[in-house]
């Protein structure tokens, strides 16, 4: 069986050594010589300590820090669709430039593009704090005609950060229409919270605040404004408004004759160096108003019944 194996006929040949010799020989490894896989196995491998373990869950879509575009890995939503990108929705300061959080800021600094109510106060804002991206505009009067363009650079892998002129965007802001038109494109919509008037008049009024009716700004016209008070009441909760210091005394006055002698708080230049609190019957605050007209954006607390 071990002898040589002649053509044509019935033998198996067994080298000399044992068990061992009937493994196929493999050719030496060259020391000066790599492969093309090989090489590129060793350089895209992630280098992984002993012991450590891989991670069975990302972080948060918000809580991910922004990345350079060109660093950026494109995830595709479906076959003819663009990348995933974010929005990033930014509550700026109401008028304190300190009341920005570190998350809001970080945003703001690692974004493509901020997208901003008024570009003036918004890069003063970024200015205050040694950032320097680029701003596009979205003002109330023009923002349908411009999310398109938006859109479009979302569609690219772009991230935006939206802010308003202080508060946060899209509630009594321009914002609504960027954040829904890149929604229904398929992006991501992170809320970066933050300051608010509302909250902040309300923490400091002492009405109570378990619930609360926001009407955000009120309308102009008597007749709206009347009808939008008494539907407001109906609900029997502190009411929370809005309101241009030029039509505060009017406002009041038509609250008094709805309301009677329910407690109101006007918190006016909220977190600013002139901040005040006005406390009284709707009545005794227009009356003083009258008289002595507020500077300043006010915000309007009516305590429940």
């Amino acid at each position: 069986m071990g002898g040589p194996v002649r053509r044509g006929g019935a033998g198996i040949p067994v080298r000399p050594g044992g068990r061992a010799a009937l493994l196929p020989r493999r050719r030496a490894p060259d020391p000066g010589r790599a492969t093309r896989a090989g090489l590129c196995g060793r350089l895209h491998r992630p280098h992984r300590p002993a012991g450590s373990r891989q991670p069975v869950q990302a972080p948060a879509a918000g809580d991910r820090k922004a990345e350079r575009p060109h660093h950026r890995p494109r995830v595709p939503l479906s076959p003819g669709l663009g990348p995933v990108s974010t929005l990033s929705v930014v509550a700026t300061p109401i008028g304190n430039l300190e009341d920005i959080t570190l998350r809001a800021l970080r945003v703001l600094r690692e974004c493509d593009l901020v997208v901003a109510e008024d570009t003036r106060r918004t890069r003063a804002l970024l200015s205050a704090h040694g950032i320097r991206r680029p701003l596009a505009a979205l003002p109330a009067f023009d923002e349908a005609r411009r999310v398109p363009a938006l859109v479009a650079r979302l569609d690219t892998g772009e991230t935006l950060a939206l802010c308003s002129d202080g508060g946060t965007p899209a509630v009594s802001d321009p914002g609504s229409h960027l954040v829904r038109a890149a929604r229904a494109a398929g992006h991501q919509v992170v809320p970066v919270p933050g300051p608010s008037a509302i909250t902040a008049a309300l923490s400091a009024s002492g009405l109570d605040a378990g619930g609360f009716c926001f009407l955000g700004f009120l309308p102009r016209t008597p007749g709206k404004l009347n009808r939008l008070l008494e539907a407001a009441l109906a609900g029997g909760r502190t009411l929370a408004f809005l309101e241009s210091p030029l039509r505060l005394a009017r406002t009041l006055r038509l609250t008094a004759d709805l309301l009677g002698d329910r407690e109101v708080v006007v918190a006016r230049e909220l977190t600013k160096v002139h901040e005040t609190f006005h406390v009284g019957t709707a009545g005794e605050l227009a009356r003083q108003f009258s008289a002595s007209p507020p500077r300043g954006e006010c915000t309007v607390l009516v305590g429940a019944a």
